[in-house]
């Protein structure tokens, strides 16, 4: 287990080495550094998964909640995180988890909800990939 979770980290690892990676959490690209890489909560007190970190699917996530362009145009500019944050906070809270689902669901945003165990087994992603499998009562 311990050599399995050691390897996983590689690719972080060598993010580090090369200087690209801080040690620090929260500073980082993929651990909610990035405003477009990061779950908000819903007006619903549920959440939503924001992953587009692809400017193309930003820009569809930004015309989609609307989010203000200066945003897709500088989404790599850390110095506007900050503001950006604050203004998906904002939209996010506006709607229902449920809401943004469906608003998001056929686009390529990379949004997606976040599910609970119950959730996840009857959603309809995984229920058309036979995902889980049901073994005695529930």
């Amino acid at each position: 287990m311990a050599e399995g979770a050691s390897m996983l980290t590689t690719p972080v690892h060598a993010l580090m080495a090369a200087g690209l990676w801080s040690d620090m959490r929260g500073a980082n690209l993929l651990d909610s550094d990035a405003s477009f890489y990061e779950t908000y909560e819903t007006a619903s007190a549920r959440h939503a998964a924001v992953g587009c970190l692809e400017p193309l699917f930003f820009a569809e996530f930004a015309r989609l909640l609307p989010l203000d362009e200066r945003f897709v145009r500088g989404q790599y500019d850390r110095t506007l995180w900050p503001q950006m944050s604050a203004a998906i906070v904002d939209r996010v809270g506006q709607k229902t988890r449920d809401d943004w689902d469906r608003l998001f669901a056929a686009t390529n945003s990379c949004v997606a909800p976040v599910l609970s165990l119950r959730e996840a087994r009857d959603h309809p992603h995984n229920r058309a990939r036979n995902a889980f499998v049901t073994s005695g009562p529930l």
